[in-house]
């Protein structure tokens, strides 16, 4: 039991659980009032003191909640540490909010191996001290920690700050909440007391006249400070889509939305419960104490769930040129996808386009292509023709997101039942198309054979791939296979190959596909091919391990060149 300032109460009453109930002895002191911040109270005296025939439901509960956080904060950190998001700011905060939700939910579990050795003297020590202060560190740093994820997400949606900048700088500012919370809860120990009654049982007292005012200064900074950061972010973002006329995008943002609206509910629910009984009651109640009880989880709760899943996104780029080719694709994505988020890299539309393209696009998000920054390292960066730019697109969107769906403007999307290829690809990382019938060798100059120190040979059986529809997944696999990509991108006798021609056993138009010849190539080197075989007179393969054939028969999109659709954007309503 925890009480406030004294071993002696008035009115035969003892200050218990946040509230005085009527102990055996009689005590008289004019000091029975109740503290100002019901979290410091000692659960597990609150538990121990309800109705004995409750107490194993109390251990399953605790039992239950805890495991359940301990499973998915593993799981979350896990996925932070090895996925791409470990490299941006917001990912560093979540991997910090993990580790501290990790620890309070081994605290809670604490909670059982003293409800049974309660009596004894250390666990009386470890619930008066170790378990209050310990427990809220955790919680306040994780709140602090949540609130600057919030923050970073309003920075992030609403201004396009980088997030992969000063990836120091969320570590210091954790540390610092850390160091923070640790030196302010001190009260936590030095004004509590563990003393023994007339009957030979230990309580705990905390002082609360002693640090009345730093308690309500400490609640502030801590739950109500949060609390209004969270409600400010919230109110921006609605701002945003109320100015931009597109509440549709509100599913495009509901993973920074829905964990300020739930941590705001928890902590006002806490703030009200401490505020509404901050007296003492003539006798004890067991529904008060099962409110605090319920109101200290609710405490707990943002801690049991981490945001930790990312859909893939859709990745497209072009020019001007090809903006009329990009409103089709656009057009199918918004018939299969409307919820999801489309990164559009910028090769250089017009202003105009780029106006359409924010006003009617709620959940497109421009990238401008960095051609300055490349062609100081490859000049032929700028000639859209040899598509030296696609991987650079790939790797940049591969890092910001993790998983992607690049596609090239003439893709027109007939399916949303991508799921099959985004989950083979946590092992494979890389899916591709097939072209069965068309070979590496018969479309692939021979300098780039060269280039990769291979012979022309080995690729006649070898279908090539498309590389304007691809799924690909952040894995160790993938980062070798976009490295050899990108360092053959910089090299024109690679990509580009002037002066050599195709050779392969076939009929050859002696055309080189570039970015498809190169990946193709790459892909080879890391899988096993499918296996050969024949069909009447017709030679034919096993789809390659990258083919997405593996992974779903059906066609998820069609490449239409020449298919504009001019006014889908203008004519769109606002969405």
């Amino acid at each position: 039991m925890l009480c406030t300032n004294s071993s002696s109460y008035l009115n035969e009453n003892r200050c218990l659980l946040g509230y005085c109930s009527c102990p055996k002895e009689y005590y008289f002191n004019k000091d029975n009032d109740i503290h100002y911040n019901a979290i410091t109270l000692p659960m597990i005296g609150a538990i121990l003191y309800d109705l004995r025939s409750l107490r194993y439901v109390y251990c399953f509960i605790l039992i239950l909640l805890a495991l359940i956080g301990i499973i998915n904060n593993i799981f979350s950190l896990m996925t932070f540490i090895r996925k791409r998001i470990r490299h941006t700011i917001c990912g560093i905060y979540l991997i910090n909010y993990s580790i501290c939700s990790l620890v309070l939910m081994i605290l809670i579990l604490t909670n059982i191996i003293t409800a049974i050795y309660y009596d004894k003297y250390l666990f009386r020590l470890w619930s008066c001290y170790g378990y209050p202060y310990i427990s809220l560190i955790m919680v306040y740093t994780s709140i602090l920690i949540s609130s600057v994820i919030a923050i970073e997400g309003v920075f992030y949606t609403c201004f396009n700050f980088d997030q992969f900048s000063r990836l120091k700088r969320p570590l210091i500012i954790s540390f610092l909440f850390l160091l923070i919370v640790s030196i302010s809860n001190l009260d936590k120990i030095f004004g509590r007391s563990l003393l023994i009654d007339q009957s030979g049982n230990f309580y705990c007292i905390y002082k609360k006249y002693s640090f009345k005012y730093w308690s309500i200064i400490l609640y502030y900074i801590y739950i109500i400070i949060p609390c209004l950061i969270h409600m400010i972010c919230i109110i921006c973002v609605l701002l945003l889509l109320i100015k931009e006329n597109c509440f549709q995008k509100i599913t495009t943002h509901k993973s920074w939305l829905i964990p300020s609206l739930f941590i705001i509910f928890c902590m006002f629910l806490n703030g009200l419960f401490l505020n509404l009984f901050n007296f003492c009651l003539t006798y004890p109640s067991n529904n008060i104490n099962r409110l605090h009880i319920i109101f200290i989880f609710l405490l707990y709760t943002p801690q049991f769930e981490v945001e930790c899943v990312r859909k893939p996104v859709f990745v497209l780029a072009c020019d001007q040129g090809f903006f009329d080719e990009l409103q089709g694709a656009i057009h199918t994505l918004d018939t299969y996808w409307s919820d999801h988020r489309i990164i559009f890299y910028d090769l250089g539309i017009s202003n105009e386009q780029e106006i359409l393209l924010r006003m009617k696009c709620a959940q497109c998000t421009i990238i401008k292509f960095p051609f300055s920054s490349i062609q100081k390292f490859a000049r032929h960066i700028g000639d859209l023709t040899t598509y030296a730019f696609k991987p650079f697109v790939i790797q940049d969107a591969l890092r910001r997101y993790g998983t992607i769906i690049y596609a090239d403007s003439s893709i027109r999307f007939n399916s949303n039942a991508f799921n099959p290829v985004v989950i083979d690809n946590y092992i494979r990382g890389f899916a591709a198309r097939e072209l069965p019938g068309h070979y590496v060798s018969c479309y692939t100059h021979t300098d780039t054979f060269t280039w990769f120190n291979q012979s022309y040979t080995n690729f006649d059986n070898i279908y090539i791939a498309e590389a304007g529809f691809v799924v690909v997944t952040d894995t160790f696999l993938t980062r070798l296979i976009m490295k050899a990509w990108l360092t053959c991108a910089l090299e024109p006798e690679c990509l580009i190959t002037f002066r050599s021609q195709t050779n392969c056993s076939r009929t050859s138009l002696n055309k080189h596909r570039y970015d498809q010849s190169a990946i193709v190539i790459i892909l080879s080197y890391f899988f096993f091919q499918g296996n050969k075989g024949t069909w009447s007179d017709k030679k034919l393969n096993d789809p390659a391990p990258y083919d997405m054939f593996t992974s779903i028969q059906r066609s998820l999109g069609d490449i239409v060149r020449g298919s504009f659709e001019q006014y889908y954007l203008s004519r769109k309503k606002s969405s």
